[in-house]
């Protein structure tokens, strides 16, 4: 799937009700964004927000980029 980015601000978003449906994948199945919004797009506070609503646990003193690798590795390990 491909979209369009988005910065935070163009689309009113409920974080905490994500759901794995919700996020957006590349050519290869990999983890591009979510809600259209890309994962650069979006403060700490909205990664913890987004892994918190799909029970990614452990993330709360990591930082922005570790949060997004643990979502891709999630969101790759979900598929399989």
């Amino acid at each position: 799937m491909s979209s369009p980015s988005k910065s935070i601000e163009q689309i009113p978003v409920v974080l905490e009700s994500v759901q794995w449906t919700d996020i957006f994948e590349d050519e290869n199945g990999k983890a591009l964004c979510v809600f259209g919004i890309e994962w650069k797009d979006l403060s700490s506070k909205h990664l913890r927000t987004i892994c918190s609503g799909l029970s990614i646990k452990g993330v709360k003193n990591f930082k922005k980029s570790d949060m997004v690798e643990r979502l891709v590795i999630f969101h790759e390990n979900k598929k399989a």
